[in-house]
């Protein structure tokens, strides 16, 4: 049903208040400039001959509660918050419901990034036995690879629910969520009282509060991808995030899914095959090598793989004093 102009400008503004709230909260207009993947000897070498991605899904990454931790803490608070805000319950149960069935049909896969060189926390994580690495991308050049126009692009408008592919910043600040939620969820009330008060037949308001609750879920929705366990912090990440569609649970996943054996685990994964454009390698400017009781052989063995693949780039090693 066509909703009628009034509430069409309604819902714009309601729109744009959640695309304020969630700059505020992720800032990825300040994007880094440089970040940088941490991976293994064998996700390098897999990244640079092929040219392709590999996206981890969301609740199998390094944090074991990623994904689940932050759609429960984000419902965790705003039941807490508005506990005595009745008038809110709907919007509420209706934002729920409709997350809690995107979470079904839709999976969340993740790159993940960092805007942190040569960090000790990563290095303990992708380092093991000193055979670590980490590729600095040009953050831009990145996002024209992955089919996003950073001329064009606005974070503040993933489309979650078309499947796109977006870039995220991790926040571990629980506070600074609060903040963001309690702004939304009153910005979605003060929404709903003046559509209370507009003339419009029952239908139109019907199909006008289901377009406000489908907003509010889908930014609830990205605030949970985007928030993570504050133990986390040192590894200031960013993440590049795309859907799948399934036609239900992870239980019916569909041809893009794969599957890995990671340690004692089967973990499910998407490869996104990346176009530089004129067959030109992947926008790496340095390459680090961590720390390593090979340093002198690791370099010579890199250099030369990077001449073979291709790369001109900077070949740098970690300072950081970690026995390998």
């Amino acid at each position: 049903m066509t909703i009628h102009n009034p509430i069409g400008k309604l819902l714009e503004e309601l729109r744009i208040g959640l695309d304020r709230i969630a700059l505020f909260l992720y800032g990825s207009d300040d994007r880094p400039r440089a970040l940088w993947h941490y991976t293994s000897a064998d996700g390098l070498h897999g990244i640079l001959r092929s040219s392709t991605l590999r996206f981890s899904h969301v609740r199998f990454v390094n944090d074991a509660t990623d994904g689940v931790f932050g759609w429960s803490t984000v419902k965790q608070i705003l039941n807490e918050s508005f506990a005595d805000t009745p008038e809110l319950l709907p919007t509420l149960t209706a934002a729920y419901s409709y997350g809690d069935n995107s979470h079904d049909r839709l999976q969340y896969f993740v790159f993940c990034l960092s805007e942190r060189s040569d960090s000790l926390s990563q290095w303990r994580a992708y380092g093991r036995g000193g055979s670590g690495y980490a590729l600095c991308f040009s953050t831009d050049k990145l996002l024209r690879c992955v089919g996003v126009d950073p001329s064009s692009y606005d974070p503040r408008r993933p489309a979650l629910l078309a499947a796109s592919c977006f870039l995220a910043k991790t926040s571990y600040n629980k506070h600074e969520m609060q903040n963001a939620l309690y702004i939304g969820a009153y910005t979605v009330l003060d929404y709903m009282k003046q559509l209370e008060a507009a003339q419009l037949s029952t239908e139109e308001k019907h199909c006008a509060v289901q377009h406000a609750n489908e907003l509010f879920a889908d930014y609830l929705i990205r605030s949970a991808i985007s928030f993570k366990d504050p133990s986390f912090s040192d590894e200031g990440e960013w993440r590049l995030v795309v859907g799948v569609r399934t036609h239900g649970a992870l239980d019916d996943v569909g041809p893009d899914v794969q599957f890995r054996v990671d340690g004692d685990m089967i973990k499910p994964f998407v490869e996104l095959a990346l176009d530089a454009g004129g067959g030109e390698p992947l926008p790496i400017t340095r390459v680090m090598i961590g720390p390593t009781l090979k340093p002198v052989i690791s370099r010579r063995a890199l250099e030369l793989f990077l001449k073979y693949a291709g790369y001109d780039c900077v070949v740098d090693d970690s300072g950081v004093p970690l026995q390998a």
